[in-house]
C-alpha cells in the first residue's frame, strides 16, 4: 500500500541521521522494504504497525535473492534497527544478525584491485573548478565524494591534520586525517585561495545547494571518464599502508597475512588500525575490501 511507504519516507525525511548520503541511502533502502511488504499482502498501513514476523518476512526475502549480497543484507538491517528505534519497537528486531542466519561479510580478496588514479588529461578536460578540486581532495585525502564536495578549508586545514566534520561523513562521525607530505599541504594552500577567490566556505559554489553540485560533480565526472572514484579511497589506502607498515598490501603483490613475521605482523597490524581510522571506519577487517589479507 502506498500509505505504508509514504509513512516511512515522511519519517525519514523528519530524521536525517548522519550525512546527506547516508540518509538518502537508508530512505531508498526503508521505502523498497515497505514496499515489498505491501506487494506481499500485508495489510499494514503505518511503518509503526511493523511486527517482527515483518522483519523476517524480509530476511527471508534478501536471503533467497541469489544477486543481494551478505554486505548488503546487513546494511539493510542496520537501516531496519535505525527505522525500529525511530518508531519506539526496537524489539522487533533481533539485535544480532546471527538469529536470521545470515552469514559473514567476505571481506578477503588479493587478486582483484579497484585503486586508480586520476588522469591529468582528464582533470584539465573538466570544465568546473569545484569539481576538479573535490577529485584531488579525494586522491590526496582518501575521502568520500561527500566529504570532498563539502570541505571546508578554513574549518578543516588545522596545520597538521585536516578534521571533517561529522555532517559530512557517513555515519555522522568526525574524523582526522594527518597532513604528511608537500602535495597534500600545496592541495590545501590551493583551495585556500580558490575558496577566496570565489566567496565560497567549501567547494560548493554559493548559488547552488549540495545536491545540486553533487549533480554537476556526476555530470562532469562521466563526461571526461572519471568514474567508480570510490577507487581513489583504495589508491590512498594502499598507499597510506605502504608508508605506515613498509610492506606492500597483498592487493599490490605483497605477503599475505600468513607469510609475515612476526615483527611484520605488529607493523601490519598497527598501519591497518591507522587506515581504517582515516578512511573513517571503527573496524580493522574492512581494511581487507581495501588492503587484501
Amino acid at each position: 500500500m502506498r500509505d505504508l511507504v509514504y509513512s516511512v519516507s515522511v519519517l525519514c525525511k523528519h530524521n536525517k541521521d548522519g550525512s546527506f548520503g547516508t540518509a538518502a541511502e537508508r530512505q531508498k533502502s526503508l521505502k523498497a522494504a515497505m514496499q515489498s511488504l505491501s506487494d506481499a499482502g500485508y495489510g499494514i498501513r503505518d511503518v509503526k504497525q511493523l511486527k517482527g514476523k515483518h522483519i523476517r518476512y524480509l530476511v527471508e526475502k534478501w536471503k533467497s535473492d541469489p544477486n543481494i549480497s551478505t554486505g548488503t543484507i546487513k546494511n539493510r538491517m542496520s537501516h531496519l534497527r535505525w527505522l525500529a528505534e525511530r518508531i519506539g519497537n526496537p524489539r522487533i528486531v533481533e539485535r544480532s544478525n546471527s538469529s536470521y542466519h545470515i552469514e559473514n561479510r567476505k571481506y578477503v580478496d588479493n587478486h582483484s584491485n579497484k585503486a586508480k588514479s586520476l588522469l591529468e588529461s582528464n582533470l584539465e578536460r573538466l570544465t568546473d573548478d569545484f569539481v576538479r578540486y573535490s577529485l584531488r581532495l579525494q586522491q590526496a585525502f582518501g575521502l568520500r565524494r561527500e566529504e570532498a564536495i563539502k570541505f571546508q578549508p578554513k574549518f578543516a586545514d588545522r596545520e597538521t591534520e585536516i578534521v571533517l566534520k561529522g555532517s559530512w561523513c557517513k555515519g555522522g562521525r568526525e574524523r582526522m586525517i594527518p597532513i604528511t607530505t608537500p602535495e597534500q599541504r600545496r592541495l590545501l594552500d590551493e583551495i585556500h585561495v580558490f575558496c577566496r577567490e570565489n566567496n565560497t566556505q567549501s567547494l560548493i559554489p554559493r548559488h547552488k545547494t549540495y545536491e545540486q553540485q553533487m549533480r554537476t560533480y556526476e555530470y562532469q565526472t562521466a563526461k571526461v571518464g572519471e568514474v567508480k572514484n570510490h577507487g581513489l579511497r583504495h589508491r590512498y589506502a594502499q598507499k597510506r599502508y605502504e608508508e605506515l607498515s613498509g610492506l606492500l598490501s597483498p592487493k599490490k603483490g605483497g605477503k599475505t597475512s600468513r607469510r609475515l613475521s612476526e615483527s611484520e605482523k605488529q607493523a601490519n597490524q598497527e598501519a591497518r588500525l591507522q587506515v581504517s581510522s582515516e578512511l573513517g571506519h571503527n573496524r580493522e577487517e574492512i581494511t581487507a575490501v581495501y588492503l587484501g589479507r
